[in-house]
């Protein structure tokens, strides 16, 4: 260092600002870009008819859930008896 120049009372860690402080600006840095609204942009960024294309496969796909839930629901399993064993009633 420079004669005459005090020393710093923190480490810095970019542009004058605390290594401490750095770290958690960085860090909430790569938070926000985990929760970005990239996918909001992508979504308005569609025509309304490929919208409607989109919202229809997946009214099929809940479609095809949901009545699978309701067959699988219903739906009594038989008792289990392996081939070439006698019944034990």
């Amino acid at each position: 260092m420079e004669a005459g120049r005090p020393r710093p009372a923190f480490k810095s860690g970019f542009a004058g600002v605390p290594k401490t402080r750095y770290i958690a600006v960085m860090r909430w840095q790569r938070t926000k870009e985990l929760i970005s609204t990239n996918w909001a942009r992508a979504w308005f960024a569609l025509t309304p008819e490929e919208r409607r294309f989109i919202g229809g496969i997946l009214l099929i796909f809940v479609i095809g859930l949901v009545a699978r839930h309701i067959y699988l629901r219903s739906e009594k399993p038989e008792p289990y008896s392996p081939a070439g064993l006698e019944s034990t009633r």
